[in-house]
Protein backbone atom coordinates (compact mmCIF):
# COMPACT_ATOMS: atom_id res chain seq x y z
CA UNK A 1 0.00 0.00 0.00
CA UNK A 2 3.08 2.61 0.77
CA UNK A 3 4.72 1.66 -2.34
CA UNK A 4 1.29 2.22 -4.86
CA UNK A 5 1.05 6.04 -3.00
CA UNK A 6 4.40 6.34 -3.27
CA UNK A 7 4.56 5.32 -7.14
CA UNK A 8 1.39 7.49 -7.76
CA UNK A 9 2.92 10.44 -6.16
CA UNK A 10 5.67 9.98 -8.16
CA UNK A 11 4.13 9.70 -11.31
CA UNK A 12 1.18 12.33 -10.82
CA UNK A 13 3.55 15.11 -9.79
CA UNK A 14 5.12 14.46 -13.37
CA UNK A 15 1.56 14.49 -15.02
CA UNK A 16 0.74 17.23 -13.38
CA UNK A 17 4.00 19.28 -14.05
CA UNK A 18 3.70 17.85 -18.00
CA UNK A 19 0.47 19.06 -18.20
CA UNK A 20 1.14 22.81 -16.84
CA UNK A 21 4.39 23.10 -19.17
CA UNK A 22 1.64 21.89 -22.56
CA UNK A 23 -0.76 24.18 -21.74
CA UNK A 24 2.10 26.93 -22.03
CA UNK A 25 2.81 25.47 -24.98
CA UNK A 26 -0.89 25.81 -26.48
CA UNK A 27 -1.44 29.54 -25.70
CA UNK A 28 1.26 30.77 -27.64
CA UNK A 29 3.79 32.37 -25.14
CA UNK A 30 6.99 31.91 -26.24
CA UNK A 31 9.73 32.70 -23.79
CA UNK A 32 12.78 31.38 -24.63
CA UNK A 33 14.64 29.53 -21.87
CA UNK A 34 17.57 31.88 -20.18
CA UNK A 35 21.12 30.78 -21.40
CA UNK A 36 23.94 32.08 -19.62
CA UNK A 37 26.22 30.92 -21.46
CA UNK A 38 28.45 33.11 -24.10
CA UNK A 39 30.34 32.36 -26.91
CA UNK A 40 33.74 31.90 -28.36
CA UNK A 41 33.43 35.04 -29.84
CA UNK A 42 32.37 36.99 -27.19
CA UNK A 43 35.12 35.59 -24.59
CA UNK A 44 37.85 36.05 -27.41
CA UNK A 45 36.36 39.83 -27.50
CA UNK A 46 36.34 40.56 -23.95
CA UNK A 47 39.77 38.96 -23.83
CA UNK A 48 41.16 41.39 -26.65
CA UNK A 49 39.60 43.97 -24.88
CA UNK A 50 41.35 42.92 -21.88
CA UNK A 51 44.54 43.34 -23.23
CA UNK A 52 43.96 46.73 -24.97
CA UNK A 53 42.48 48.27 -21.61
CA UNK A 54 46.18 46.61 -20.41
CA UNK A 55 48.20 48.17 -22.87
CA UNK A 56 46.50 51.91 -22.99
CA UNK A 57 47.18 51.34 -18.99
CA UNK A 58 50.76 50.13 -19.23
CA UNK A 59 51.71 53.21 -21.74
CA UNK A 60 50.25 55.85 -19.56
CA UNK A 61 52.17 54.41 -16.48
CA UNK A 62 55.76 54.38 -18.73
CA UNK A 63 55.63 58.05 -20.01
CA UNK A 64 54.88 59.04 -16.77
CA UNK A 65 57.29 57.47 -15.36
CA UNK A 66 59.40 59.05 -17.97
CA UNK A 67 58.07 62.59 -17.48
CA UNK A 68 59.34 61.89 -13.69
CA UNK A 69 62.46 61.10 -14.78
CA UNK A 70 63.10 64.07 -16.83
CA UNK A 71 62.59 66.31 -14.02
CA UNK A 72 64.41 64.47 -11.64
CA UNK A 73 61.99 62.55 -9.51
CA UNK A 74 64.00 59.43 -10.02
CA UNK A 75 62.47 57.68 -7.31
CA UNK A 76 59.18 58.23 -7.68
CA UNK A 77 59.89 57.35 -11.77
CA UNK A 78 61.26 53.75 -10.80
CA UNK A 79 58.36 53.20 -8.66
CA UNK A 80 56.02 53.84 -11.63
CA UNK A 81 58.52 51.59 -13.32
CA UNK A 82 58.59 49.05 -11.06
CA UNK A 83 54.79 48.70 -10.98
CA UNK A 84 55.14 47.87 -14.72
CA UNK A 85 57.48 45.36 -14.00
CA UNK A 86 55.10 44.01 -11.46
CA UNK A 87 52.18 43.74 -13.35
CA UNK A 88 54.05 41.89 -16.86
CA UNK A 89 56.14 39.43 -17.45
CA UNK A 90 59.01 39.36 -19.97
CA UNK A 91 57.51 35.71 -21.71
CA UNK A 92 53.82 36.80 -22.61
CA UNK A 93 52.20 39.58 -25.10
CA UNK A 94 53.64 42.32 -22.36
CA UNK A 95 56.94 40.98 -22.77
CA UNK A 96 57.62 44.52 -24.61
CA UNK A 97 56.34 46.95 -21.87
CA UNK A 98 58.16 45.02 -19.07
CA UNK A 99 61.97 44.98 -20.87
CA UNK A 100 61.06 48.97 -21.21
CA UNK A 101 59.90 49.16 -17.68
CA UNK A 102 63.58 47.38 -16.81
CA UNK A 103 65.54 49.79 -18.61
CA UNK A 104 63.04 52.60 -17.45
CA UNK A 105 63.93 51.57 -13.49
CA UNK A 106 67.64 51.41 -14.42
CA UNK A 107 68.29 54.45 -15.71
CA UNK A 108 66.57 55.66 -12.21
CA UNK A 109 68.60 53.79 -10.61
CA UNK A 110 72.01 55.21 -12.19
CA UNK A 111 71.07 58.25 -11.82
CA UNK A 112 70.31 57.94 -7.98
CA UNK A 113 74.09 56.44 -7.79
CA UNK A 114 75.65 58.76 -10.30
CA UNK A 115 74.19 62.15 -7.73
CA UNK A 116 75.05 60.37 -4.33
CA UNK A 117 79.08 59.37 -6.31
CA UNK A 118 79.37 63.29 -6.46
CA UNK A 119 77.91 63.74 -2.92
CA UNK A 120 80.65 61.54 -1.96
CA UNK A 121 78.82 58.55 -0.93
CA UNK A 122 80.58 56.15 -3.15
CA UNK A 123 78.80 52.72 -1.04
CA UNK A 124 75.53 53.70 -1.70
CA UNK A 125 76.22 54.35 -5.35
CA UNK A 126 77.92 51.13 -5.83
CA UNK A 127 75.05 49.12 -4.25
CA UNK A 128 72.45 51.53 -6.58
CA UNK A 129 74.91 50.69 -9.97
CA UNK A 130 75.09 47.07 -9.10
CA UNK A 131 71.07 46.91 -9.09
CA UNK A 132 70.96 48.99 -12.19
CA UNK A 133 72.86 46.35 -13.32
CA UNK A 134 71.29 43.61 -12.61
CA UNK A 135 67.72 45.22 -14.14
CA UNK A 136 69.88 45.44 -17.77
CA UNK A 137 72.20 43.19 -18.09
CA UNK A 138 73.06 44.17 -21.80
CA UNK A 139 74.37 47.49 -21.40
CA UNK A 140 78.04 47.62 -21.60
CA UNK A 141 78.61 50.78 -20.30
CA UNK A 142 76.68 50.67 -17.64
CA UNK A 143 78.12 46.96 -16.77
CA UNK A 144 81.82 49.28 -16.92
CA UNK A 145 81.02 52.01 -14.40
CA UNK A 146 79.40 49.53 -12.17
CA UNK A 147 83.07 47.59 -11.98
CA UNK A 148 84.66 50.69 -11.37
CA UNK A 149 82.21 52.49 -8.82
CA UNK A 150 82.24 48.83 -6.94
CA UNK A 151 86.61 49.21 -7.11
CA UNK A 152 86.28 52.82 -5.98
CA UNK A 153 83.78 51.89 -3.13
CA UNK A 154 86.21 49.22 -2.04
CA UNK A 155 89.26 50.85 -2.31
CA UNK A 156 87.85 54.10 -0.14
CA UNK A 157 86.25 51.86 2.60
CA UNK A 158 88.08 52.59 5.17
CA UNK A 159 88.57 48.84 6.56
CA UNK A 160 90.92 48.35 3.19
CA UNK A 161 93.25 50.57 4.39
CA UNK A 162 93.45 49.04 8.08
CA UNK A 163 94.40 46.10 6.60
CA UNK A 164 97.86 44.44 6.97
CA UNK A 165 98.34 42.68 3.63
CA UNK A 166 97.02 46.12 1.38
CA UNK A 167 100.56 47.70 0.96
CA UNK A 168 101.71 50.35 -1.52
CA UNK A 169 102.84 47.36 -4.05
CA UNK A 170 99.41 45.89 -3.79
CA UNK A 171 97.49 49.00 -4.84
CA UNK A 172 99.89 49.85 -7.44
CA UNK A 173 99.58 45.94 -9.34
CA UNK A 174 95.59 46.40 -8.50
CA UNK A 175 95.50 50.39 -10.79
CA UNK A 176 97.98 48.66 -12.99
CA UNK A 177 95.68 45.28 -13.50
CA UNK A 178 92.17 47.52 -13.66
CA UNK A 179 94.16 50.10 -17.14
CA UNK A 180 95.13 46.71 -18.67
CA UNK A 181 91.27 45.27 -17.93
CA UNK A 182 90.35 48.70 -19.58
CA UNK A 183 92.12 48.61 -22.53
CA UNK A 184 91.04 45.10 -22.77
CA UNK A 185 87.48 46.05 -22.76
CA UNK A 186 88.40 48.84 -25.24
CA UNK A 187 89.86 46.34 -27.62
CA UNK A 188 86.94 43.67 -27.61
CA UNK A 189 84.70 46.67 -28.26
CA UNK A 190 86.52 48.26 -31.18
CA UNK A 191 87.53 44.99 -32.46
Amino acid sequence: MKRFLFLLTLVGGNLLYSESSNSEVGTGSTNPPATFSTTSEQIMQREIDRRRESAFRWNEILDLGEKLYDVGEWKHAEAKYRLVMAETDGQSFSSGFYQRARVGASKCLTAEAITKSEAGNTKDAAILIKQALDLDPANQALGRQATSMLEEANVNDPSFGLNSAVTEDLKAKTENIRKLLSLSDQLSETG
